[in-house]
């Protein structure tokens, strides 16, 4: 009896440590899931945290030299400041705006144009704000003009009208301007509305009749339409805005978030 005994507890003894090593095990294997989950999860708040309030704050001017055999000769040393998708109220704010007027005026622009998206996703503009954009975009100073088209943001957003009214700016929405600069020879300055909200009217936009014979620059707020401008019309130069760059980039992939009418042009 005693020898059976013995055996007997010596066996609960071991599948007592047995079960203590499994729970120990367990409890190991639990703190390395939650450190792995809770690291995952500080990154993605981070990496938002980052995107939001960091990446989109500051300033980059890109400069590029446009050379063509079918740029009038007078049309050397003409100054374009191209920008776009301001979203005010979101990623930018009046900090922001003061910050790219100085920049715009600092560059000495010939001509400055937007091609749309001038407030935020359903963020509604108080008179303040309003004034406030105004106000800053008056400030622009060009030699030449200032011309814009809607983004898919402007069209049910009525402080878009009331802004861009009271300012410089000059709608080319499904139109064409002719632009001159230092002599008797223009280049043609061409504006389409936004296909996304059927708005896009090609064939207005490019009814120019001698607009084969003069350097195209054409503003479209979805970059993807630039396929079928090329495809049907002539244009030299295409400027678009909408896709932010595909949103987040990565160094060596580049966008990942890709838009309607977005996808074909990143950059």
């Amino acid at each position: 009896m005693e020898i059976g005994s013995r055996e007997e507890k010596n066996r609960k003894l071991e599948e007592g440590l047995r079960k203590e090593e499994a729970n120990d095990k367990r409890r190991i294997i639990k703190k390395k899931i939650f450190k792995i989950v809770g690291s995952i999860v500080l990154i993605i708040v981070l990496f938002v945290l980052y995107m939001h309030f960091i990446g989109t704050k500051g300033l980059i001017v890109k400069e590029y030299k446009i050379e063509s055999n079918n740029l009038p000769s007078e049309m050397h040393g003409l100054k374009i400041v191209h920008f776009s998708d301001l979203n005010y109220l979101t990623t930018t704010k009046d900090k922001e705006v003061k910050e790219l007027v100085k920049k715009i005026n600092y560059i000495e622009p010939d001509i400055v144009i937007f091609t749309g998206d001038l407030i935020g996703k359903g963020k509604k503009p108080s008179d303040k704000n309003i004034e406030f954009l105004i106000k800053e975009l008056n400030k622009i100073k060009v030699k030449v003009g200032m011309y814009a088209i809607k983004g898919d943001k402007d069209y049910k957003n009525k402080a878009y009208d009331k802004i861009m009214g009271e300012t410089n700016f000059k709608i080319i929405n499904n139109s064409y301007e002719l632009i001159y600069y230092k002599g008797n020879t223009p280049i043609l300055l061409t504006g389409s509305g936004s296909i996304l909200k059927n708005d896009c009217e090609l064939g207005e936009t490019f009814s120019y009749d001698e607009m084969d014979n003069l350097y195209t620059i054409s503003l479209i707020h979805e970059p993807d339409i630039a396929s079928t401008i090329n495809s049907r019309y002539k244009s030299n130069l295409i400027l678009a805005g909408h896709n932010l760059n595909g949103k987040i980039r990565i160094p060596g992939i580049g966008g990942l978030i890709k838009v309607a009418e977005g996808k074909k042009y990143m950059n």
